[in-house]
């Protein structure tokens, strides 16, 4: 029939799919065609496929593509299909062992990386609100890894930064602006632009208008010389190309 027919031509598609970001997509079509039912072989082939995956920059938009379907297609049967939900745990899985192995992140890099964060602390934080809890990623477990990386000393700046913005905005217990603060101060004068470009991609609304962070930043500001603050400048208009002009302007 023409949908076995769809079917296996998308179960080909997906097997031989290089990437993540191409798996979601044929994901999306298949959602388009109502097909929701895959072999257990096929299923097993793209768990491997993703456990491959190295690239941490490239895991937001997929992310993205995947937990959109789960959430908000249950009209067309995907939701609760084997295929999304093992892709989709897999995904997730994959991202937070990516989070605890990124080095350093060049200029091009910058934006899919927060980008990478920011989808998955959306996940985290739905799932930390939903009951029960926990459906989709062991929340200990995520947020064990999110804990470990903004504390590691060899990270780079802007992974440590966006890993404790998303604790913050998880409302994690050991997560709030004296953290976002002695983060900062334990960093070299020409990093704290990029912690803080971390902070506020994800956790701007916490630390952006919070009196005691803005206070305490500025006062970790006035500390640099002026070969210090201008190392620092390019990263910390970055941070605050984040906010709306009025807050960006109230924090300035």
């Amino acid at each position: 029939t023409l949908e076995e027919a769809a079917r296996h031509r998308l179960s080909s598609a997906m097997a031989e799919s290089e990437g993540i970001a191409l798996l979601a997509g044929w994901l999306q079509r298949a959602t388009l065609a109502g097909l929701s039912s895959f072999s257990q072989v096929l299923l097993t082939r793209l768990e491997q496929q993703i456990a491959v995956e190295c690239d941490f920059e490239a895991m937001g938009p997929p992310l993205e593509v995947l937990y959109a379907l789960w959430r908000h297609d249950p009209l067309n049967g995907m939701r609760d299909a084997a295929v999304l939900q093992t892709t989709l745990r897999a995904a997730i899985d994959r991202t937070l062992w990516l989070a605890e192995s990124t080095g350093l992140i060049g200029p091009p890099q910058v934006s899919s990386h927060l980008h990478s964060w920011q989808a998955l602390c959306h996940i985290l934080r739905d799932e930390q609100n939903r009951q029960p809890a926990g459906e989709l990623v062991p929340l200990p477990r995520a947020l064990a890894v999110l804990t470990r990386r903004y504390r590691a000393k060899d990270a780079c700046a802007l992974s440590r930064g966006a890993a404790l913005g998303a604790l913050i905005r998880l409302e994690h217990p050991d997560a709030d602006t004296q953290a976002a603060l002695a983060l900062l101060n334990d960093l070299p004068p020409d990093r704290l632009g990029e912690a803080l470009h971390g902070l506020i991609a994800l956790a701007r609304h916490q630390l952006a208008s919070h009196p005691a962070f803005v206070g305490g930043f500025n006062q970790q500001l006035m500390q640099l010389d002026d070969g210090q603050f201008i190392r620092a400048l390019p990263d910390m208009r970055a941070a605050l190309a984040w906010l709306p002009p009025r807050e960006r302007a109230a924090l300035a």
